[in-house]
């Protein structure tokens, strides 16, 4: 099974996505990680972020991938099985967000995302120009792969089918 899971900063993508690793034993690979270069500090050209992508889909029989979907990533789209789409409030995703930033400040986050004021500020940018046309256009054009969540509790009701073997990814 190939998953792409994919929603605004702050929806959940990458717990979820651990969690579905988790429990199906399958490789997590994060768009951050593709479009950046950890080791290097770097950010990668787009030609480089679709070959690694396409490496990815041709090394790995399953795999998740979680992010926010650029639009030069497109093409992931036709190379999954399953499309997952977080769509919270975005009262909701700046809650998330706050609570990241101050559970970071006071030493209580394990969270690999480092939140600092000046990041706080642009995450709730992003949130804000999310493009959500165009995410609402992809769900209609792979409706057929599409599972669609709007609330947490879609979320984790989701999660628990899942867990219980009720819904098959």
């Amino acid at each position: 099974m190939k998953i792409l899971i994919i929603g605004n900063v702050g929806s959940g993508k990458t717990t979820l996505g651990n969690n579905l690793a988790k429990l199906y034993g399958i490789k997590l690979f994060s768009i951050d990680n593709i479009v950046y270069d950890d080791e290097n500090k770097l950010k990668r050209e787009k030609l480089d972020q679709i070959n690694l992508l396409n490496k990815i889909n041709r090394e790995n029989k399953e795999y998740i991938i979680e992010g926010v979907l650029r639009k030069n990533m497109d093409f992931l789209l036709n190379l999954v099985d399953k499309i997952v789409v977080i769509d919270l409030n975005k009262k909701i995703l700046k809650n998330r967000i706050r609570k990241r930033y101050i559970k970071q400040k006071i030493g209580i986050s394990k969270d690999k995302y480092l939140v600092s004021k000046v990041n706080l500020g642009e995450m709730y940018d992003w949130i804000e120009k999310y493009d959500y046309e165009r995410i609402n256009k992809l769900i209609i054009k792979y409706s057929r792969k599409i599972i669609y969540l709007k609330t947490t509790k879609d979320i984790n009701k989701y999660l628990k089918a899942v867990k219980k073997e009720l819904f098959l990814l």
